[in-house]
């Protein structure tokens, strides 16, 4: 049986056919080159966050959050809370540093709000929408937004250890955001009256063997030697 001649309409029809396929096989390789390279920045950049991200939503739709962050970030201007407003949180962590080792789930609830207050004066949308917030604040800061998130959902239960821990990244957050450590000197008057006095805040006795200005403990609430005290020659940021 004589097989039909090959022509060249044929040739040409095989040759487009194998170019086409060659092309979507290097579209492929460089497509999935390219969603691997950003998914390894996105973890570099997001750290944790990126973990949690995609755990929540899946990788493609993680991925895809994150990057968006990034882009909604570039439009987002954080403003300078100016020096009074930094001054009232300094009071009030100071206090709530002082009331923690016999209130340590009061505090906490204070310490959300303060930290919520300083977020609002910086100009995340906390109140509108707070996971937006927190989206933002990732972008600059997502090795503490994880525990800022736990500290805001109120994830911590009974465990004290826990709850210290989220004070420590409240004043993390604070300090990298605001600029802004606190010292035994921001104490307000009764706070600082009742420190002298071996008192806690609310009129209550110091537990035995616990300094009274639990402001300056050594204890699991001092986030590494960082700034709880200033320098008295260095002028507050």
């Amino acid at each position: 049986m004589e097989l039909p001649a090959v022509t060249n309409e044929l040739l040409i029809v095989l040759g487009v056919a194998v170019v086409v396929i060659v092309a979507l096989v290097v579209f492929a390789v460089v497509n999935a080159t390219r969603r691997r390279k950003q998914r390894e920045q996105l973890k570099e950049r997001f750290g944790p966050e990126y973990d949690h991200t995609v755990e929540a939503h899946g990788t493609r739709k993680g991925v895809s959050d994150l990057q968006g962050r990034v882009e909604q970030r570039e439009s987002f201007a954080p403003v300078d809370p100016g020096e009074d407003t930094r001054q009232r949180l300094r009071q009030r962590m100071a206090a709530l540093q002082f009331r923690f080792a016999d209130e340590p789930a009061d505090v906490l609830l204070e310490t959300q709000r303060v930290l919520l207050d300083g977020l609002r004066a910086c100009g995340y949308p906390v109140a509108e929408d707070r996971e937006r917030a927190l989206k933002l604040l990732s972008v600059d800061h997502p090795e503490i937004t994880p525990q800022i998130r736990g500290l805001l959902d109120g994830a911590y239960g009974g465990d004290v250890s826990h709850m210290q821990a989220l004070f420590v990244a409240a004043k993390r957050a604070l300090r990298d955001i605001l600029q802004l450590t606190y010292g035994p000197d921001d104490l307000d008057g009764s706070s600082a009256r009742a420190a002298a006095a071996g008192h806690t805040a609310d009129g209550g006795a110091t537990p035995a063997g616990r300094s009274a200005d639990r402001s300056t403990d050594a204890g699991p609430l001092q986030d590494q030697p960082h700034q709880t005290e200033r320098q008295p020659d260095q002028p507050r940021q």
